[in-house]
């Protein structure tokens, strides 16, 4: 089962999300912004390996726990559009991922497996000019509604998509 954590990190409280496969006991970290020990011990109290870095976009409020996050756990990739990293080691070090040891550069239509399911990569530009966003989908099988189950008599895939939604968005209570 996929689920998903919201852990507010760092002084100004952005959003660290925790994607979890709960059936695989795989995590993915989305934008860990600052905090690397606690959202390590939140993954670890979870019973949960992680398995990679999102990063969204590479300002410092997005991306300060990496470093921290890859000592604990050397080795696993960090995905990030290659708009977003400072691969210069100069200019606005505050608005872009250092070079870290493990970077996937993504773009507009990569896909990435995680566990049972896959994660879409969508260039979105517009706050960043490497801003991503990232569409998780997975086969599902079973009871519809847990009323009508699925007859599978030939194969077929279907796909559910989690997207986070935004308080204040589609009508949602700030």
């Amino acid at each position: 089962m996929l689920q998903i954590k919201r852990m507010p990190v760092g002084q100004i409280g952005t959003n660290c999300y925790l994607l979890e496969d709960t059936d695989a006991k795989l995590c993915a970290v989305i934008d860990p912004g600052d905090q690397p020990e606690d959202i390590d011990r939140e993954i670890r109290k979870a019973g949960l390996t992680l398995t990679m870095i999102l990063i969204t976009h590479g300002h410092f409020d997005h991306v300060l726990g990496v470093p921290g996050l890859l000592e604990k756990w050397p080795g696993i990739p960090v995905y990030v559009h290659e708009k977003e990293v400072n691969w210069a080691g100069a200019g606005d070090q505050y608005m872009l991922l250092a070079p870290v040891e493990g970077i996937h550069t993504v773009k507009e239509g990569d896909t990435i497996p995680f566990g049972g399911a896959t994660i879409q990569v969508l260039h979105t530009p517009g706050h960043s000019p490497g801003s991503v966003t990232y569409r998780v989908s997975l086969p599902i099988t079973g009871v519809l509604n847990g009323v009508h189950p699925w007859s599978i008599e030939h194969p077929t895939l279907y796909t559910l998509t989690v997207q986070l939604i935004r308080p204040g968005s589609a009508g949602l209570p700030v």
